[in-house]
């Protein structure tokens, strides 16, 4: 089966898209790119050995309507173009407007689209483009509603963090030491706190304050800053005897959710489908201005399933982040609990389970 994916915008539609791609081989798939990151993520499938287009430029139509207009068309014309000269099987969108030109293009050329979304609730571009659609995989189960059937497959991640998820504890603390230098030791709890590449300046406010009232110096921290932030993070982190690791980001991590016992992070989609995939209990904060609340969604998902403790950010506090970080890290029992219930929302043959329906479909 051949198939054309087509990702526009964040990482957190490429990714999950150049997951099918590479699980598809890159014989059978071709990326068709949209969006102000196409560029550079045309050089991350090419990586792999990918194929991939970058489209033209297609604004967002409410604050440049002639240049959307022009972006559509242009965009429409490329993907037109290499779709009759490729003839795939299927289009698969992986959410977002931007891969209106590409989906508009499959139907001109009656090539069957489907759609994924990468979240507990089906975003409004794949709800509107599911009329044309005759399928929608969804990452976890909908909250809402759309126009065309619905399977639930989960959300197609690396290859290299399915292998890494059965990485031991020690060969995750070796590596961890090998690549940063940093010795953790084995027989200590790790607390693995991000909020994305570019950070989330209320939880690295509040960490530091609660962990400094928790008083247990035998926490080890590896603690994701964003792009940035490291060095006010340094500053309040400050006058703590705690082992740990300080970074902006990191390629990495596989290792460090292999080493977490527990994890404080954002929880976009993509984030939730890794922490199952490693069996990680979590105490998860929304993003607060995340388009219809997703990230709320995801994050009561994960919680519904025994994995999590949702804190809303208008919530968050350090006593409060203190009190369930106890509540955790006091009681191993808690914590190996939702580890098996997070390990049981896991879904590590996503991209393959997702790619066989779509098989089925247009058969």
């Amino acid at each position: 089966m051949k198939i054309v994916i087509s990702c526009g915008g964040t990482g957190g539609h490429f990714f999950p898209g150049l997951a099918l791609a590479r699980e598809a081989g890159k014989e059978n798939a071709r990326l068709l790119l949209s969006g102000i990151h196409a560029e550079n993520q045309k050089a991350i499938a090419e990586k792999y050995e990918i194929p991939a287009v970058a489209l033209p430029p297609m604004p967002v139509w409410k604050r440049h309507f002639f240049r959307f207009l022009g972006g559509l068309a242009k965009g429409y014309a490329t993907a037109r173009k290499t779709m009759k000269v490729d003839r795939p099987d299927a289009v698969i969108g992986m959410g977002s407007f931007a891969s209106l030109p590409i989906l508009l293009a499959a139907k001109n050329l009656h090539i069957p689209v489907f759609l994924h979304d990468g979240n507990a609730r089906i975003g409004k571009a794949n709800r509107i483009l599911s009329r044309c659609a005759k399928m929608l995989g969804i990452a976890f189960p909908a909250v809402n509603h759309c126009s065309c059937p619905v399977y639930e497959c989960g959300m197609p991640v690396r290859q290299e963090l399915i292998v890494q998820a059965e990485m031991t504890r020690f060969d995750a603390l070796a590596k961890i030491k090998e690549l940063f230098g940093t010795d953790f030791s084995a027989d200590a709890p790790i607390l693995l706190v991000f909020g994305g590449s570019q950070g989330a300046a209320a939880i690295n406010a509040a960490l530091p304050v609660a962990l400094r009232k928790y008083g247990r110096s035998d926490i080890q921290i590896i603690h994701l800053t964003g792009v940035g932030k490291l060095d006010a993070a340094r500053e309040a982190y400050q006058g703590l005897s705690n082992r740990r690791l300080l970074l902006e980001t990191t390629s990495e991590m596989g290792a460090l959710l292999a080493a977490a016992d527990l994890v404080v992070s954002r929880s976009g989609g993509s984030t939730v489908a890794e922490l199952a995939l490693f069996g990680k209990p979590a105490v998860l904060i929304p993003y607060p201005y995340a388009a219809e609340g997703h990230q709320t969604d995801n994050a009561r998902y994960y919680e519904k399933g025994g994995a999590a403790s949702v804190l809303l950010q208008s919530d968050l506090s350090a006593d409060v982040l203190l009190a369930l970080l106890k509540c955790y890290l006091d009681d191993e029992s808690k914590r190996k609990s939702a580890s098996g219930c997070a390990k049981a929302l896991g879904r590590p043959r996503a991209a393959a389970d997702f790619l066989a329906a779509v098989a089925r479909e247009i058969k």
